[in-house]
């Protein structure tokens, strides 16, 4: 090999005349590395070091060198495979060597034990209130429109009101991070296609709660209203994130990259919706559950059950804040910018 062909300009020996930078997990780039100190501390023979930077070639660009160029580098087969080896070894070490352990955060912790009870009150309350209607004698429908037909219409509506604020909120989170390659129908396809199967999974199971006896025998029964309630709302929720999964995966499927990120981005809502309700229907059907074990088992068991129901909605609540707040260190600060705007 001539001297001549082996100054050979980069562009010719990678694969894109416009080298991408090889960013590590946590902002260290690759081309911060000089060739021949890294290659040398590699092992790699002076003699190979010499050929690659008469041709021009940094650190970074090792990875980057098309089969031509490497033809060109005029290099024996064995010492051509053990540096291509050794250069991707050494991109793992570099990006597994810069990814930390997520921070804990004790505001995240106390938030989502505040969240885990509140959330958990409502059946804990209602079951120490089993007796109400016993005790007050008054058993009338006037009393029991007040005590169940308003509460339970406010609850629907609340939840109705709650879940189309805050779909929009977590479509918009799900792609805030969204990496450059990849391609938002098949991601999005995915994620339907699991929420629609939970969703068809629970709406099963509350089906059978529905039809299964109630808390008491007396089915009129102040707690036996609130368990059918929470069992329809929950019952409704898992339908319709089932069915809105199945439609919105019917109509992004046959669409192209380009039309399917349109279609997402005029959706977006939507997109977020199913995820939602099928919370929703979970967080109802524990409902349901407590209130069966608070008729069935008396207050001692219902109370355990809403401590495990409280650990519960604390661990998701947590998991939740915590992949909602995870920052992609893989794309720029103007990718994530251009995302929320976007999905904005």
């Amino acid at each position: 090999m001539s001297s001549t062909s082996a100054v050979t300009p980069v562009t010719a020996l990678s694969s894109s005349s416009d080298l991408p930078r090889r960013r590590s997990s946590y902002g260290e780039t690759i081309e911060e590395k000089d060739l021949r100190t890294e290659l040398t501390k590699g092992g790699i023979s002076s003699v190979i070091i010499d050929k690659l930077e008469e041709a021009g070639l940094e650190f970074a660009q090792l990875g980057e060198i098309n089969d031509h160029g490497w033809a060109r580098l005029d290099l024996l087969l064995g010492d051509e495979y053990r540096l291509k080896a050794w250069y991707n070894q050494y991109k793992d070490d570099l990006f597994f060597s810069h990814i930390d352990p997520y921070p804990p955060s004790l505001k995240k912790n106390v938030i989502s034990w505040v969240m885990g009870i509140i959330l958990a009150a409502p059946p804990l309350i209602i079951g120490h209130l089993k007796d109400i209607d016993i005790d007050s004698g008054d058993v009338s429908n006037a009393n029991m429109n007040m005590r169940v037909l308003l509460p339970g219409c406010l609850i629907l509506f609340g939840m109705y009101i709650l879940t189309t604020q805050l779909r929009t909120i977590l479509g918009q989170d799900m792609v805030q991070e969204k990496s450059g390659s990849v391609n938002i129908n098949e991601s999005q396809a995915n994620v339907l296609t699991n929420i629609g199967v939970v969703g068809a999974l629970f709406l099963t199971m509350v089906l059978a709660l529905v039809q299964a006896d109630p808390p008491l025998e007396d089915a009129g029964r102040f707690i036996c209203q609130y368990y059918q309630i929470f069992n329809i709302i929950s019952m409704f929720l898992c339908f319709l994130s089932t069915m809105m999964s199945a439609l919105l995966l019917n109509y992004i499927s046959p669409l192209d990259a380009g039309a399917g990120f349109i279609y997402f981005k005029n959706f977006m809502d939507y997109f977020g919706e199913p995820a939602v309700c099928i919370l929703c229907a979970v967080l109802f059907f524990l409902y349901s559950i407590i209130l069966w074990i608070f008729g069935r088992y008396g207050f001692q068991c219902g109370d355990i059950a809403s401590l495990a129901t409280c650990f519960c909605i604390q661990r998701l609540c947590l998991t939740q804040s915590y992949c909602s707040a995870w920052v992609n260190p893989l794309i720029e600060a103007s990718d994530r910018k251009k995302n929320v705007q976007f999905f904005t």
